[in-house]
């Protein structure tokens, strides 16, 4: 499996957990708390180069997905 297979599915994953917390998303959500809908194509990468115009922060995004 490439690199670029493992961050489409890091991707996807990302996706489903997006979708998923939506769903069971508290009322009241920490004042630092940023929401991302995930677009078809969409890395890591491209989200973290995004909101913290760095994409090699895309760690930051992928931990803050785990559960």
């Amino acid at each position: 499996m490439s690199i670029l297979d493992k961050v489409k599915d890091i991707g996807s994953d990302l996706l489903k957990t997006v979708e998923n917390s939506t769903e069971a998303k508290s009322p009241i959500a920490n004042k630092d708390e940023r929401t991302y809908t995930v677009q078809s194509g969409d890395t890591l990468s491209s989200i973290a180069k995004h909101f913290y115009s760095d994409a090699s922060l895309y760690m930051k995004i992928f931990d803050a997905n785990k559960s």
